[in-house]
């Protein structure tokens, strides 16, 4: 009984958000659905077009234990999922299986994303045995030469070797978690290893996702970034003139729905914003993730965006995912 309260709770707060944000209340009445969780903002690669890859964070660190199950225990009642990433490689954090374990023993799911260069035997038997639901491994083509071009100081054959580690593992435990993805951002390199991608991951019984990539959400020389651009407008977010192209009619949900603890405590207002330009506040032992989430700022952070999303510049490098609308969307231009 006590597991179908949990459930039904968490339902209403999630309908109390949408409803929030379709007709634009203020203040907020829910609380976050999905907790973003930023491990670190360090990584082992280099990646060209990543403010991290790239060396732009103001600082860099990794997240102190207690504050990562500070933000977890105080939204364990709302939330459904974990996004154990954020701008940095989330298996550089000593603890991350921990992490994982210590979410799936409140019965929420995990998520993490990550380039797959870490993962040992030890790393994917616990990944396996600790609960994880879902693990995206970056591969960014079908050979090293086309990967490299974008994961920059990584081995294709040791992402390669992480995703047959976990499927020994989940074999071996008869387990049917962690569910595995192929992450690959589609670009002006690897479009044309498409069809070998969607082989690649049959080959290896996993799922591929393709994104397309996002060039203007940092400061990128243009000639950078027209070369990551994929040549086919369907695998694009943008048009000729560099523009993002606009077609969601929903608007958006973030910062009425994710709540993003950056790896120093500060609060994102949004998940999309790799410079941290909207940084809320930071938790202290004191003010809460929940006080921050239901302060004035974001509010007013969230009035402003329903209203005058046009002038707030980390929209406008925001771009929608690719997908069926949005390839029925750019073939009608």
């Amino acid at each position: 009984m006590d597991k179908i309260y949990k459930r039904l709770k968490k339902k209403i707060n999630k309908q109390y958000l949408k409803v929030c944000n379709k007709f634009g209340i203020n203040p907020i009445w829910g609380y976050p659905n999905i907790l973003v969780v930023e491990p670190t903002n360090l990584c082992n690669l280099n990646c060209p077009l990543c403010v991290t890859g790239k060396n732009m964070n103001s600082k860099s660190g990794m997240m102190n234990f207690d504050l990562f199950k500070q933000s977890v225990d105080i939204v364990q009642n709302y939330i459904e999922e974990v996004f154990l990433w954020l701008q940095g490689e989330p298996l550089l954090h000593k603890n991350i299986t921990e992490m994982i374990a210590y979410i799936s023993s409140k019965k929420i799911k995990t998520t993490i994303s990550t380039n797959g260069q870490l993962i040992n035997e030890k790393m994917a038997e616990q990944l396996v045995l600790n609960g994880l639901n879902k693990i995206y491994i970056a591969i960014d083509g079908a050979n090293q030469e086309t990967y490299e071009k974008y994961r920059v100081g990584g081995s294709y054959e040791k992402a390669i070797t992480a995703i047959k580690l976990i499927n020994k593992f989940k074999d071996q435990y008869n387990v049917k978690n962690p569910k595995v993805y192929i992450q690959f951002l589609v670009t002006g390199h690897n479009e044309h290893q498409i069809s070998e991608m969607e082989s690649l991951a049959k080959d290896l019984n996993v799922t591929l996702k393709k994104r397309a990539i996002v060039v203007t959400h940092m400061p990128t020389d243009k000639k950078t970034a027209n070369s990551f651009l994929p040549k086919d407008r369907r695998n694009s977010r943008y048009d000729e003139n560099m523009q993002i192209r606009s077609f969601e009619k929903s608007g958006c949900h973030y910062p009425w729905e994710w709540a993003v603890v950056n790896w120093d405590g500060a609060i994102s207002a949004c998940g999309k914003d790799p410079l941290r330009t909207h940084v809320i506040d930071y938790i202290t032992e004191e003010y809460t993730l929940l006080d921050i989430w239901r302060s004035e700022k974001f509010n007013q952070f969230r009035k402003q965006l329903k209203h005058n999303k046009e002038q707030m510049e980390v929209c406008k490098t925001c771009a929608p995912p690719i997908n069926a609308k949005h390839h029925k969307y750019v073939l009608k231009k």
